[in-house]
C-alpha cells in the first residue's frame, strides 16, 4: 500500500530511526552512518563505489555533504552523470539506508572557503598530493608532498547530495521490514524485504 508515512505509525517510526542515525553521523566519528558508500556510474558505464566521510546531513530533506579532491575520478564521473547512491549501514541498529539521487559540486566560493576554514589542519594534507587521487605511483607514499607549497584548498571540493528516494531496511529476528520514501512527493510504500 502506498501513501503518506505520517498516516502510518510504523513507517513514521522507521523513517524517524533512519533520520536520527543520519542526523547524528556528521558530528560523531564513531557513528556507523558517518562512513557511507558512495556509488556512481563509472566513465566506462559500470558501477563504481567508495567509502567517504559524511560531513553534513539534513534528515528532513535527505541531503548530504561530502568532501573530496576535485581531481578525483568520482568528480569526473559525476560531471558526466550526476546519478548517485549513498548506502549507510549501522550494525548495532541493524538498519540499512539507501539514498538514491543526484550529486552536484558546491559552486559557491564563499561557502567553500568557509568549509575549508573549519576543516581540521590534520585533514588538509589529504588535498596536497602532487598527483590526482588514484594515480599510479612507484611505491607507497610517493606523490604525497607534506612540504608542498600548495595549501590543498585548490584541490578541495564539496559534493552536495540530494536524495530522490530513501530506502530503509530494518533487519530483525522477528522479521525484516523495508520501506521506501519518495522524498520529492512525500509518499511511501512498504516493500518486501
Amino acid at each position: 500500500m502506498s501513501g503518506r508515512p505520517d498516516k502510518d505509525p510504523d513507517a513514521l517510526a522507521l523513517i524517524d530511526r533512519a533520520s536520527a542515525l543520519l542526523s547524528a553521523a556528521p558530528g560523531n566519528p564513531q557513528a556507523a552512518f558517518r562512513y557511507p558508500v558512495l556509488s556512481t556510474v563509472g566513465r566506462d558505464g559500470g558501477p563504481n563505489g567508495r567509502v567517504l566521510v559524511l560531513r553534513a546531513a539534513d534528515p528532513v530533506t535527505w541531503q548530504a555533504a561530502l568532501h573530496t579532491d576535485s581531481r578525483a575520478e568520482k568528480v569526473a564521473e559525476l560531471a558526466a552523470n550526476s546519478a548517485a547512491m549513498l548506502v549507510f549501514y549501522d550494525h548495532e541498529a541493524s538498519l540499512q539506508l539507501r539514498l538514491k539521487g543526484t550529486i552536484g559540486r558546491n559552486a559557491d566560493k564563499a561557502t567553500l572557503e568557509a568549509i575549508w576554514a573549519e576543516l581540521p589542519a590534520s585533514n588538509r594534507p589529504n588535498y596536497r598530493a602532487s598527483l590526482p587521487t588514484g594515480s599510479a605511483i612507484s611505491a607507497a607514499g610517493d606523490g604525497i608532498d607534506s612540504a608542498s607549497a600548495q595549501s590543498g584548498y585548490e584541490n578541495f571540493d564539496v559534493l552536495t547530495f540530494s536524495a530522490e528516494t530513501a530506502d530503509i531496511l530494518q533487519l530483525a529476528r522477528t522479521g525484516n521490514r523495508r520501506y521506501r520514501l519518495d522524498v520529492l512527493s512525500g509518499a511511501g510504500t512498504w516493500l518486501v524485504p
